[in-house]
Order: C-alpha cells, then sequence, then structure tokens
C-alpha cells in the first residue's frame, strides 16, 4: 500500500540526507504541542499547551517529508511522517537555546555540551535513577 511504502522511506534521522543531519538535531522531547492539523490545501494549525488560540500556518511537502512555517518558526521546521508517525527537526540553534536556558549553577559550562554535542554528532537522553 502507499502507506506502507512511505513508512519505509521515514523511519527515523538516518533516513536524511548527511547534510541535513549535519544541521538538524532531533529532539527526543517535543515542545509543549498538544496537536497539528494538516488541512489542505497547505495550511497547519497548531495547538500548543500555553497558547489558548490553534497557531496558524502552512505546510510545504515532498513524499513524507514536509516543511511547516508558523509565527512561531517563521523560517520554518522540517520533519517527516508517515501518516501514523510524525518527527520534528529543530535547527542546533533552537535546540541550545533550549538547552542552556535548563542549565544551573551546578551543570558543567555551556561550551562542555557544545563540544560534546559537536563530536557526537547529536544529543542523548539519559535518566538519573537517584
Amino acid at each position: 500500500s502507499p502507506a506502507s511504502a512511505v513508512a519505509t522511506k521515514s523511519t527515523g534521522w538516518a533516513d536524511l540526507p548527511a547534510s541535513s543531519r549535519a544541521n538538524w538535531l532531533l529532539p527526543l522531547r517535543a515542545p509543549p504541542v498538544n496537536r497539528i492539523v494538516f488541512k489542505l490545501p497547505n495550511v497547519t494549525e497548531s495547538y500548543y499547551n500555553d497558547v489558548p488560540l490553534p497557531v496558524m500556518g502552512t505546510f510545504t511537502q515532498e513524499n513524507a517529508y514536509f516543511t511547516m512555517v508558523n509565527p512561531l518558526f517563521p523560517a520554518g521546521i522540517p520533519g517527516a511522517s508517515d501518516n501514523l508517525r510524525m518527527e520534528l527537526y529543530y535547527d542546533r540553534d533552537y535546540l541550545m537555546f533550549i538547552l542552556y536556558t535548563l542549565l544551573t549553577d551546578d551543570d558543567d559550562l555551556p561550551s562542555v555540551y557544545d563540544r560534546l554535542i559537536d563530536s557526537y554528532h547529536g544529543v542523548g537522553l539519559y535518566k538519573k535513577i537517584n
């Protein structure tokens, strides 16, 4: 079926071209968005937890990949979907901004995180048990 053909093309981060992977980081948790509705011909409605009305935008699509533009992401935010799952790809600067706002005086300097992310080409998430 067409849906299963699309799913095999867009199963994750590794399917992006190397040039795209070098410039984008995949977040492990999406921002506080409850729902994104894609309507024809190219309208999006994003429902965020802290925003009472939908944030209207547009999208362009090529096969399983899309770019969504709205007031929160005026330069656009790329993503992929197989109509069952959706991944959004935030740029490095946006993710680093979020990381820097979470750091406290007890954490390492931001430059340590920059160096780790650059050397490993991505981000990992670890849960502290104690």
